[in-house]
């Protein structure tokens, strides 16, 4: 049902559109398009394909509707998800995207993310995971890591300069049959600005980054493995060497 009439000195519009198969790009395209003030929100840091429905009712410069979406499939930050559900409402006079509750599943896992994108570009989101294991981060997959996730994030300030806290533990990790021991990460994103600190076992590692143009990088490891016998045995399994300790304090930097 698709309906557009006319108010007092501005049109109306009146819809109600059905997602039988979709990508969520389309949707934030079409979000943008209702409310200009939301393109911003146009990234591809969320994708994924995706049914449902939406509702649109109001004056044709700012209305208000309501999403409500299934993902057969979705990635966010590189992540992939099995799929998951989403209810969204736009308030088009401030105008706000509101994430009412968006959930993305891997295997028994998942991670819910709620708040709000506007007004005035600000953002003001947060994200928790529940029952995730080490083994189901895609980027770390080839590490052959096992153990439960703990996750949590904020995000805060503006789309032009977005402020991101993550932090992140785990208990009894493993590396194949090499033990890691529990860990700890927190990263912050300030604008560009990106600095992270890690813990796992004996391993500390921070660094810093910005996450575009040629400004100078920077990181430094400090490793300490007081038994190699596991690693080996788990990303080696022919070497002739089957024990042993490594000491190490590692820095790079790259400057224009």
């Amino acid at each position: 049902m698709f309906g557009i009439g006319s108010g007092v000195g501005c049109g109306v519009i009146e819809a109600h559109l059905d997602l039988p198969d979709a990508y969520v790009h389309d949707l934030v395209d079409l979000a943008a398009g209702l409310v200009p003030a939301l393109t911003p929100v146009n990234s591809p840091e969320l994708d994924g394909r995706l049914s449902g429905a939406i509702d649109v009712k109001g004056p044709v410069v700012g209305p208000d509707g309501e999403a409500r979406l299934s993902f057969s499939s979705a990635s966010l930050w590189g992540q992939g998800f099995d799929g998951g559900e989403a209810r969204l409402t736009l308030h088009g006079k401030e105008p706000r995207l509101q994430v009412e509750r968006l959930v993305l599943r891997h295997g028994a896992g998942e991670v819910e993310v709620a708040g709000r994108f506007g007004p005035a570009w600000q953002l003001e989101m947060d994200a928790a995971a529940r029952d995730l294991t080490l083994g189901d981060l895609d980027f770390v997959r080839g590490a052959r890591l096992d153990g439960p996730l703990q996750l949590e994030a904020r995000l805060r300030g503006v789309a032009q300069h977005p402020k991101l806290d993550v932090r992140s533990s785990f208990n009894g990790g493993r590396a194949g049959s090499a033990e890691l021991g529990d860990g700890k990460l927190t990263l912050r994103l300030d604008g560009r600005e990106l600095r992270w600190q890690a813990d796992v076992g004996t391993q500390r590692l921070e660094g810093r980054a910005v996450l575009e143009g040629d400004l100078p990088y920077s990181t430094s490891l400090a490793v300490r493995f007081p038994d190699l016998s596991g690693y080996f045995q788990s990303f080696i399994p022919d070497a002739e060497v089957q024990g042993g300790s490594l000491s190490a304090d590692v820095s790079l930097t790259a400057r224009r």
